[in-house]
């Protein structure tokens, strides 16, 4: 991990992020959709530009998951967003008391977004290069070989 690749991710997320929140705080304050479907939504939408980036922008088109690796990265991608999304729903209604609406936008759900984003982002850096990491490996490594231990594909 280099400082420039901590930054390019921070700023696309940061991105991502801005689309994610916005998105939420529409479908929260216009649509008054439930937290949790509203947080799935707008999630949906930062993990797509977020892919996007990240396959397409960053990379210069070097790295883009195919297969196995784009199953695994959509599988992360829905476990995480329900539990953030659960979280976020559970912080909404803790939170209750502060549901007052400022300038047409639901506070509580916005602040319950705002406290659990800085664990989706760490989880996400961290898992994105944990599976960077292994498909590279097993990319680099080549095919397995027949019958060999530890063989991933």
């Amino acid at each position: 991990m280099n400082i420039k690749s901590i930054i390019t991710f921070v700023s696309l997320s940061g991105v991502g992020w801005l689309i994610d929140f916005a998105v939420f705080g529409a479908i929260v304050s216009l649509v008054q959709l439930a937290p949790f479907f509203a947080n799935y939504i707008s999630s949906v939408c930062g993990a797509a530009f977020a892919f996007f980036a990240f396959s397409v922008i960053s990379t210069k088109g070097l790295y883009r998951p195919r297969g196995r690796e784009l199953g695994i990265y959509i599988a992360y991608q829905l476990f995480s967003i329900t539990v953030f999304s659960l979280a976020i729903e559970f912080l909404s209604r803790l939170l209750g008391e502060y549901n007052f609406v400022v300038s047409g936008l639901v506070v509580a759900p916005l602040l319950a977004k705002v406290v659990v984003t800085p664990f989706t982002l760490l989880t996400n850096y961290v898992v994105s290069r944990l599976l960077i990491g292994a498909f590279s490996a097993a990319t680099a490594a080549g095919p397995p070989v027949a019958g060999a231990v530890g063989a991933i594909r």
